[in-house]
């Protein structure tokens, strides 16, 4: 085994980390021989799906009720066509430095959503945060030209 890895490290390493010609090629075919033999190990040690969980401790990926499913359906439209989608359109009318000034007011957001639906109260740290980002926004958009 020791003499195959270093085998392979030479060939790898033979022009430069795989640089040059054919360079790409050598790498793409080191990081395929690598995942293959991980691959060997994790299911050697009772792993499979390529999750590096025992058997007695993976999460299933398929079986979920349907609603379960439904509500991971809504977790990855809303949020990411959604939300990220009105970031992007917002990026024509706003300047970035503006738009990414806003993307700081999410914790702000989430903090809210995690007192009024669980009734976790912010600390004190995390309320000076606030007040700082606010601030920021205000001064951001006061000092842009109508």
């Amino acid at each position: 085994m020791a003499a195959r890895r270093a085998r392979v490290r030479g060939r790898a390493g033979r022009d430069g980390a795989g640089a040059g010609r054919g360079g790409s090629h050598r790498r793409r075919r080191l990081a395929v021989r690598a995942g293959l033999a991980h691959r060997r190990r994790a299911r050697a040690g009772g792993c499979r799906d390529h999750v590096a969980l025992p058997r007695d401790r993976a999460v299933p990926l398929f079986g979920y009720p349907l609603p379960t499913l439904g509500a991971f359906l809504a977790l990855a439209l809303v949020p990411t066509v959604l939300g990220h989608g009105l970031v992007n359109r917002s990026l024509r009318r706003i300047p970035a430095p503006t738009v990414g000034l806003f993307l700081l007011g999410e914790p702000l957001g989430a903090s809210a959503l995690a007192y009024a639906v669980f009734g976790e109260v912010p600390g004190p740290l995390t309320l000076a945060g606030g007040v700082l980002v606010l601030a920021a926004l205000v001064v951001v958009v006061r000092s842009e030209p109508a």
